[in-house]
Parts: structure tokens; C-alpha cells; sequence
């Protein structure tokens, strides 16, 4: 999922899939990655990247798929 520059498509993708199916009844929310490396040796850029999708991964797709579970 590209989460920057205004490429996420979740949001596009969340709505055909409810138009097409109706409401929505569960979010598993699994994206993620990890580094198997030491700290010192991970950049930052590679930090940032992995909490963009770890967390604000997490939270684009619950705030998006919210309306459908109401």
C-alpha cells in the first residue's frame, strides 16, 4: 500500500469493495514489516518508512473503513 505522496489507494479500494459487496463486517488490518538488522545499522529513512506503513497503515485503513461498519 502506498502510503505518501498521495498515492494511497486504500480509500478507492474500500469503496468498490463496498459498493460492490455492501457493509463490511471486519477489518483485518495486517500490514506490516519488519527489520532484521541491528538499530545502528537501520537508517532513518528506512525508520520512517516502517512506521508509515506499521502505523499510520493501520490507522488510513480503520478511518476508512469505518462508515461501513456503522
Amino acid at each position: 500500500m502506498q502510503l505518501r505522496g498521495g498515492g494511497c489507494f486504500c480509500h478507492r479500494s474500500v469503496h468498490q469493495g463496498g459498493d460492490s459487496f455492501g457493509d463490511l463486517d471486519v477489518l483485518v488490518n495486517n500490514a506490516g514489516y519488519g527489520y532484521v538488522r541491528p538499530v545502528e545499522d537501520t537508517s532513518l529513512a528506512d525508520f520512517r518508512s516502517q512506521i508509515e506503513t506499521n502505523l499510520f497503515g493501520v490507522i488510513i485503513m480503520t478511518k476508512t473503513v469505518l462508515p461501513y461498519f456503522r
